[in-house]
């Protein structure tokens, strides 16, 4: 099933929004009314309309598959540009993040990575974040927040990107235990604008999953499971 929505209220939020299948996505739209030109939000699940003709059935199951991830690049139909590292994106500098990456790395390669909360907290309009395949625990415990905030704003020539390299699958796993949840404990909070998301998967935040404030963000092949409230959702003007 594609479900394509394009709405505007009051002359001044856009939203644009492409879902393939949304098996493994539960949106929740509460675009501002009030305020400046926001700029569009997109999730992209299928931007090659020449694989329009698979059937759902496949798509739902390509585009929930979390466990799945490639050193070499996927096969998944779904997925556009495997020929890079950096899934055919390209960035003014890369920060390399693997999940036993350093506060304290420079994150200049592989063998230096970072840790994924020190390259939020350094990267800038037409970086990228990139992230080794595999699973990041951010840590918990129990009644308190582990929200990672996403503050800083690209551009609409220089987006943020967060990537999972070779079209792998990157998983943020927030660790909330089934039954446990903190109010407006968000997995992400992306207040920031113009970032860019492919193969990214984030699972039990202890409330919404992605949180998004900011205008102009996109999100492609990305996955949003067993979260505490709804995996994605657009509000606060986003």
């Amino acid at each position: 099933m594609q479900a394509t929505m394009f709405g505007r209220i009051q002359s001044n939020r856009q939203f644009h929004l492409v879902v393939k299948s949304v098996s493994s996505i539960l949106l929740v739209l509460g675009i501002s009314a009030c305020g400046g030109s926001g700029d569009v939000n997109k999730v992209i699940e299928n931007p090659d309309s020449s694989n329009s003709s698979s059937s759902s059935s496949s798509s739902s199951s390509s585009s929930s598959s979390s466990s799945s991830s490639s050193s070499s690049g996927s096969t998944d139909p779904w997925v556009t540009g495997c020929g890079t590292e950096s899934s055919n994106l390209s960035a003014a500098k890369i920060h390399y993040v693997t999940p036993g990456g350093s506060n304290n790395a420079s994150g200049t390669s592989w063998s230096n990575a970072m840790s994924l909360s020190s390259a939020i907290e350094g990267v800038s309009a037409g970086e990228m974040i990139l992230l080794q395949a595999g699973t990041y625990k951010i840590p918990y415990t129990p009644g308190n927040k582990n929200t990672l905030l996403l503050s800083k704003d690209g551009s609409s020539n220089s987006p943020i990107y967060m990537v999972a390299a070779n079209c792998g699958r990157a998983l943020i796993d927030f660790q909330f235990p089934e039954g446990e949840w903190v109010q407006d404990s968000y997995g992400f909070e992306l207040t920031g604008d113009y970032w860019y998301f492919k193969g990214i998967d984030i699972t039990r935040a202890g409330y919404q999953g992605v949180y998004v404030k900011g205008n102009g963000n996109t999100f492609e092949h990305c996955g949003f499971y067993n979260n505490r409230n709804t995996g994605l959702e657009i509000n606060k003007g986003g």
